[in-house]
């Protein structure tokens, strides 16, 4: 049996890890939408070929953290983007992240 991820649980899920942004206020928490557009778009991407699951979620997040090369400092970016990643998968939404039983 499989669990089927839906899209809000994967948009909360990079809501509340990768993408949330802590401002110098106290308490309170931004999105970075442009960062959630693109883990978004490589969610869809990625669902497509290997299902509606953690698999194809995990896949997206190593594609975005390994394709650094346009970026200024590649190795600094993937170095970021591999602790962001760990500690996202850590977090008590994706370790308990559970969908629809598919049989």
């Amino acid at each position: 049996m499989q669990t089927r991820l839906n899209n809000d649980q994967v948009e909360q899920f990079f809501r509340s890890t990768i993408c949330k942004v802590v401002t110098k206020q106290q308490q309170v928490t931004k999105t970075n939408e442009k960062q959630l557009e693109n883990l978004i778009s490589g969610w869809d991407r990625e669902k497509v070929d290997l299902g509606w699951n953690k698999w194809a979620l995990y896949n997206c997040l190593t594609h975005w953290a390994t394709h650094t090369n346009d970026l200024k400092s590649p190795q600094i970016a993937r170095y970021n983007r591999e602790i962001a990643i760990s500690n996202a998968m850590n977090h008590k939404l994706f370790t308990s992240m559970v969908g629809e039983n598919v049989i």
